[in-house]
Parts: C-alpha cells; structure tokens; sequence
C-alpha cells in the first residue's frame, strides 16, 4: 500500500522502518 511519503514514512517507522524511504 503506497500512499504520501510522509504518511508513509510514518507508518514506516511505527512498523520499525519496514516500509517508505
């Protein structure tokens, strides 16, 4: 699931860094 990078770097890093740059 690909969204802003910014919501998905927040996800990311909720997740430990799994996913977003």
């Amino acid at each position: 699931m690909f969204v802003s990078s910014d919501t998905a770097h927040r996800l990311g890093a909720s997740l430990g860094g799994a996913e977003g740059p």
